[in-house]
């Protein structure tokens, strides 16, 4: 569920390997600490993996340090998963992102999201600066770029 929640909301499209291509409906943006959090507080007694822990960390917690060890986690995890294994590396990213927009939408400022992708070894920064901007500017921020 929660992988879901965070392909759902990255410009990610995964390139299939038949000759049909298959656009992924792009999420309402705030589906998981809507959707998925309260199930995932419920259910917290009988399951827990690095998805849910994530989740809790970055919505329930605010605890971004932890948040960004457990977007690793749920990384390899997803390795380990015959279905996520193609989308691993995305889910990696999109869970850092998700941290970066969190942290910027709770102090109503952003930091460096240059030096943040990079020293979380995240790729394509033209593209995550796209995705936030696009984000916070649904949710009402007004971003401004430096310069």
């Amino acid at each position: 569920m929660v992988a879901g929640f965070l392909l759902g909301r990255s410009q990610y499209q995964p390139q299939p390997q038949q000759s049909k291509t298959v656009q992924i409906s792009s999420l309402n943006r705030d589906a998981l600490p809507q959707i998925a959090l309260p199930v995932i507080q419920n259910e917290k007694s009988v399951y827990s993996d690095s998805f849910t822990q994530f989740t809790e960390a970055l919505f329930e917690d605010f605890d971004f340090d932890r948040a960004c060890e457990l977007a690793d986690a749920l990384a390899k995890e997803a390795e380990s998963d015959i279905l996520l294994r193609p989308h691993a590396k995305e889910l990696r990213r999109a869970a850092l992102l998700y941290v970066f927009e969190v942290q910027s939408r709770l102090y109503k400022q952003g930091n460096d999201l240059d030096a943040f992708c990079k020293e979380h070894n995240i790729d394509h920064v033209e593209q995550a600066v796209t995705e936030i901007t696009a984000n916070l500017t649904h949710m009402g921020l007004i971003v401004q770029a430096e310069g």
